[in-house]
């Protein structure tokens, strides 16, 4: 009997050489490497749920059983929650560690559901999600499945809520949404029940909300049943029990839209992982325990979770981080799965970490997709070498580049920092976009082109972009899809196009008038957005008393009395967005302007 330390805790594990699938020649050591790997993204999708695990002994070819109540033999430090059921108490397993998920997989436990509630205590507390289970009956095929899951996610839009997709592993699709304020399961259940009904009156032909099998030949059953609190679903990046070794596998909207639709393989969801991060870090809030948890502030707890020191030649250091001088950069050039480079810089005694998978930007019309990852130790700045197969980011590292840094801003959605290094060199900006999801970019303005202290006087006027703003034309959307359009108000007031250098602001009308005295009152906003070179499109306005604009107060408004709407963010930090989707530009211009008083988005 082997034994693996994880997290500091000892896993025994057996017949790691054992065959699971058959088909694809999988052990039961896949299995376990895989959610070792994959800890970081499944935990918090099953974090303070009950654990049901369907066990696969002797492999997917074999019998399986579900199995609830936690064996004596299990570890003293799994932690578990009882409930009393109709005829008995069940004991059940949490997971929070990459350890959990290892005896997981030790166990043959091939999948692992939950409830859509967390417990509250010791209690089963309130649903903080809806599930809809998209199962096709005979003669339906993946795409069909995905038509329908588009409509729900339309649907629910129209209610406020967000769905994120995830292909089952199995035949069809799971759609989650994420539950602002808790709902008791039976409300929660209610929801859905309405949803799935409504969408059986609008084609009755296509889709179904009744358990009946004879109901489903040809159609779509959306199963709203699973948010009963005594139900389960399997969980987000779970195994699934197949002839292949598939995934419940979170999926973006782009490719459910697409053809050629196909369930993933583990292997396939690892790659995903490492190059995207979650897809749905959105879903999921932490439990209310660890949110007041002051044991994290460890932050290197995450990282020693998923490295074992016998293993791995990374650095695991056991004892507190040690404090440098917050000014220190390296870039790892990391051949994994897929070549990709790890981004990181010194920060409160720790590296912050980025994947980019196609490296720092070299232009400044470049936008790199940094995927933020778990914080590493100060020693892994001089790491180069080979982590084994199988580990955590098996491959070769290699030190692409390194040096030192000076800090503009760190702040918990955007990072500027200038690099003084051998390659990378240059004042480049981090902004967070969704979940782990950044965008890196090489700035326009580079150190000695532009005073970069905001308590500095503006040297230059602002470099014109001669950004005419996008007008009204008469159209009709009748014909386009819902995703192609949006709904902008129309306000009674000057449309202004705002053009930012770094604390100096040009104001320039639909005509290209020079407004920028005139409607001065709003240069706080040059002010809160002095770290950035941008385009903004918009209009000043003045709201009467009963909060409507009015073209006539307008006029002569006291100063106090302007405000300025955003509509659209046309150029940022020399890249110009006019060619990009309307929805990463509007998605941008609300992280640019967070908690910003100086202007309405």
């Amino acid at each position: 009997m082997a034994t693996l330390e994880i997290e500091g805790r000892k896993v025994s594990v057996t017949n790691l050489d054992k065959v699971l699938f058959p088909e694809t020649s999988t052990t039961k050591s896949d299995i376990i490497e895989y959610y070792a790997a994959i800890a970081p993204a499944m935990l918090p999708h099953v974090a303070g749920r009950a654990v049901t695990r369907k066990r696969w002994p002797n492999g997917v070819e074999q019998s399986s059983f579900f199995e609830k109540n936690l064996a004596a033999s299990a570890p003293d430090w799994l932690d578990r929650r009882s409930m009393q059921h109709s005829d008995r108490v069940v004991t059940y397993p949490l997971f929070s560690t990459a350890a959990d998920l290892v005896w997981l997989g030790q166990q043959a436990a091939i999948e692992a559901h939950v409830p859509q509630w967390r417990f509250d205590g010791t209690e089963p507390g309130p649903a903080t999600r809806m599930v809809f289970d998209l199962d096709p009956g005979d003669d339906v095929d993946l795409a069909r499945c995905a038509e329908v899951a588009c409509e729900i996610r339309d649907l629910i839009a129209d209610i406020g809520m967000t769905a994120y997709p995830v292909t089952s592993g199995s035949k069809g699709i799971h759609l989650y949404v994420p539950l602002d304020k808790p709902l008791s399961t039976s409300g929660a259940s209610t929801v859905a029940k309405r949803v799935a009904t409504l969408l059986e009156e609008r084609s009755p032909d296509r889709v179904t909300a009744t358990m009946a099998k004879a109901k489903r030949t040809g159609r779509v059953f959306v199963d709203w049943s699973q948010n009963n609190g005594k139900k389960t679903t399997v969980a987000p990046y779970s195994l699934r029990g197949r002839s292949l070794p598939t995934v419940a596998a979170p999926r973006t909207w782009e490719e459910l839209e697409s053809p050629g639709l196909q369930q993933l393989r583990f292997e396939e969801v690892l790659e995903r992982f490492h190059d995207t991060g979650d897809l749905l870090a959105d879903l999921d809030p932490k439990p209310a325990a660890e949110e007041h948890d002051t044991s994290d502030t460890d932050k290197l707890g995450k990282y020693r979770s998923m490295r074992s020191a016998d293993r791995t030649p990374e650095p695991i250091p056991k004892t507190a981080e040690p404090q440098g001088n917050d000014d220190t950069f390296v870039i790892q050039e990391h051949h994994a799965r897929r070549l990709h480079y790890d981004f990181r810089l010194e920060h409160d005694g720790v590296l912050v970490s980025w994947a980019v998978p196609k490296n720092i930007p070299v232009e400044t019309g470049q936008n790199r997709l940094a995927v933020h990852t778990e914080d590493h130790p100060l020693e892994y700045a001089t790491f180069a070498g080979r982590i084994p197969k199988g580990e955590y980011g098996g491959g070769d590292v290699s030190i692409w580049d390194s040096g030192t840094y000076e800090l503009e801003k760190w702040r918990d959605d955007e990072v500027i920092v200038v690099l003084h290094g051998a390659k990378a060199r240059g004042r480049f900006a981090l902004i967070r976009t969704k979940g782990n999801q950044w965008l890196m970019h090489l700035m326009k303005d580079q150190p000695g082109e532009h005073s970069t202290k905001k308590d500095s006087p503006p040297t230059d006027k602002p470099v014109l972009k001669n950004i005419s703003p996008m007008l009204a034309t008469a159209g009709d959307i009748l014909d386009l899809p819902e995703d192609e359009w949006s709904f902008e108000g129309k306000w009674d007031g000057f449309r202004i196009v705002a053009e930012l250098t770094h604390g100096s602001m040009t104001l320039r009308t639909r005509s290209g008038n020079d407004y920028t005295e005139k409607f001065g009152a709003i240069g706080s906003l040059a002010e809160d957005l002095a770290d950035h070179d941008a385009v903004i499109d918009g209009e000043v306005v003045v709201f009467d008393s009963n909060g409507i604009s009015s073209f006539e107060k307008l006029q002569n408004a006291a100063r106090d009395d302007i405000r300025f709407i955003a509509f659209d963010l046309l150029h940022l930090d020399g890249t110009s967005l006019v060619r990009k989707k309307y929805s990463d530009r509007r998605r941008l211009l609300e992280l640019l302007t967070t908690g910003l008083d100086s202007v309405l988005v």
